[in-house]
């Protein structure tokens, strides 16, 4: 099962670094393919030992996305004779914060604007688990207050 968005602590990836040491590459290939996959994506730029990795991953789990780092040498270095490539784009919303005031205590909740209107305004996150965790209540009341809170002072938006 995909655990991409786990957090591991220290003591875990010591642990897993202490399973995997004697056992290859393959095995620590298998083992990102086994925790992350289908969330896996893997950079490339197709230098002699990656192109050997990438075999090798290739072999353990086709599918697997990989995306290339152009350092000029795919071409001398591979057989290929041509990429397939695309370019993104990506709007980005003009961010600020505002701290805001909760029964459990302070909160930063960041506010995107398009073309000077409030389009959104999120709570960190981060800043409501440290919350919850400390007072034993739920992230999801703290998240709560803190939006509750910000759409009490807000002048607009959501």
């Amino acid at each position: 099962m995909p655990t991409a968005t786990k957090t591991w602590t220290p003591e875990e990836l010591d642990q897993v670094s202490l399973e995997l040491e004697n056992q290859g590459p393959e095995a620590t290939l298998k083992w990102m393919v086994d925790e992350f996959h289908p969330s896996l994506y893997v950079a490339c730029s197709f230098q002699q030992e990656e192109s050997v990795l990438l075999d090798m991953l290739h072999r353990i789990k086709p599918d697997v996305r990989i995306f290339y780092l152009d350092t000029d040498v795919l071409f001398a270095e591979t057989t290929t004779l041509g990429v397939r490539w695309q370019e993104w784009q990506r709007t980005v919303l003009a961010r600020e914060r505002v701290e805001v005031d909760t029964a459990h205590g302070k909160v930063a909740v960041k506010v995107a604007r398009r073309h000077g209107v409030v389009t959104n305004a999120q709570p960190e996150f981060d800043e409501c688990l440290r919350l919850a965790t400390s007072r034993g209540v739920p992230v999801k009341e703290v998240w709560a207050a803190a939006l509750f809170a910000y759409r009490q002072q807000a002048p607009q938006g959501p």
